[in-house]
């Protein structure tokens, strides 16, 4: 199975895996849109996930020159990306938790001051959540030299251009007032549990 995926492009395994759906979503920024990235129906597949986290870690191999110390990897899907990612690359991980609407290192998880830190998220809409993490590692005395992401579906793509992504989609998001599927009064959907937030 782990050579036939091998032979796939990024975009193939994400269809094959059904990562994406269409309809009206509520993302985690509170914006809305047309359509939602499942991330768990790729962490549900181990050897996909595996496949995925050796192409993230062959991109930041080219792309990183200087020495890594450690791969962060922020809850909750970029905790086993990070670890995965780690582990191929031959580095130690440590977490961030959320507390609050902040990240922070708990159960003892440290990073030593002037370590070099790779950051592995999953999905990135606004990067409001990778610079929360970002934040966290510099204030525990962390260098990040490197952010790598499962997908990048940011509307403005040129925001931050040194962040790694292993697939680059369309961006399309907008806030209550300006989205077209509320106009429609096409019912508001929470993702995570399919709760519908808003009936017309």
């Amino acid at each position: 199975m782990k050579d036939k995926i091998s032979d796939m492009t990024n975009e193939q395994i994400l269809l094959e895996l059904g990562v994406m759906r269409n309809g009206h979503f509520l993302l985690t920024s509170g914006r809305h849109s047309p359509f939602y990235f499942e991330k768990f129906r790729i962490l549900e597949k181990p050897i996909m996930t595996s496949v995925l986290c050796g192409r993230i870690a062959d991109m930041i191999k080219s792309s990183v020159n200087e020495n890594i110390d450690l791969v962060c990897g922020p809850a909750t899907g970029g905790m086993i990306l990070a670890f995965e990612v780690a582990r191929i690359l031959g580095f130690g991980c440590v977490y961030l938790e959320k507390k609050g609407e902040e990240f922070c290192l708990l159960r003892g998880m440290k990073i030593r001051e002037g370590a070099r830190i790779v950051i592995v998220d999953d999905v990135l809409t606004t990067g409001k959540s990778l610079g929360a993490a970002q934040k966290t590692v510099i204030q525990s005395g962390g260098i990040v030299i490197s952010k790598a992401v499962m997908i990048d579906r940011r509307t403005d793509k040129n925001s931050d251009t040194s962040i790694i992504a292993l697939y680059s989609a369309k961006g399309e998001d907008y806030t209550q007032e300006e989205c077209p599927q509320c106009a429609l009064k096409v019912p508001l959907i929470n993702p995570k549990t399919g709760e519908v937030l808003l009936r017309r």
